[in-house]
Formats: structure tokens, sequence, C-alpha cells
């Protein structure tokens, strides 16, 4: 007997809420291999999380660009209408390693190029 003959005799045995299940997890796992295996995203800070219609996606990236990278993905490998993007873009302030303001530097004042006159000269 073939692997997917027991497979599917496995699949009719359990519940309809234990297949949704494991059909989510199999969702959440191709996303998070998917996601780990992008030069763009590797962790950095996406999580990946069974939602209505397939994945969701949480947590905070550090641009808007990184944002549309994990959707693009994911649309790739589980379709359309399989992901909802909730990720959170890192405003500059948010970010630990913001570069501080730079310091305020006056300006030298302007000089005049016309001739200085000594009082008591006309």
């Amino acid at each position: 007997m073939s692997a997917s003959v027991v497979s599917l005799r496995t699949a009719q045995r359990l519940a309809p809420a234990q297949v949704e299940s494991r059909q989510e997890s199999v969702l959440v796992e191709l996303a998070r291999q998917a996601l780990a295996q992008s030069p763009y995203l590797g962790h950095r800070g996406v999580r990946v999380r069974a939602g209505a219609k397939g994945v969701v996606l949480e947590g905070t990236v550090g641009s808007y660009f990184h944002k549309q990278m994990a959707q693009e993905i994911l649309l790739a490998v589980l379709g359309p209408g399989r992901v909802e993007n909730c990720l959170r873009v890192q405003e500059p302030s948010d970010s630990p390693a913001a570069l501080p303001p730079a310091p305020h530097v006056p300006l030298a004042a302007p000089t005049s190029s016309a001739p200085k006159v000594q009082s008591g000269q006309a």
C-alpha cells in the first residue's frame, strides 16, 4: 500500500477540524520556509500564523520594500487570497540603531566685501 493511500485513509479518519488544523500548519510552515530563504527578509522579525483564509504576516520590518517583498514571496508560494499582510513598517524614530540628529552648527556671520571706513576720515 502506498504512503499516499495510507495518508488519505488517516485523513479520512480525522475530524474535519483536525484536517483543517493540519492544512493550516502546512501553510504556515511553507510560508516560514519561503521567508527564511529570502535574501531580503531572512529572520527580520516577521512572524507567520494561521489565519481565516491562509496565513497572517505580523511583526515589524524596516521598510515598505520589506513589507511588500514578504507579501510577494508568499503570494508566489501560497497563491492569491491566502496572505493577510499585517506587517508594520518601523519608523526611523522606532529604530534602536537610528542615528541621532546632526548637531546644530551655527553658520558663520556673513562677511562684507565693502571697504571699512575709519571714523574721522571722509
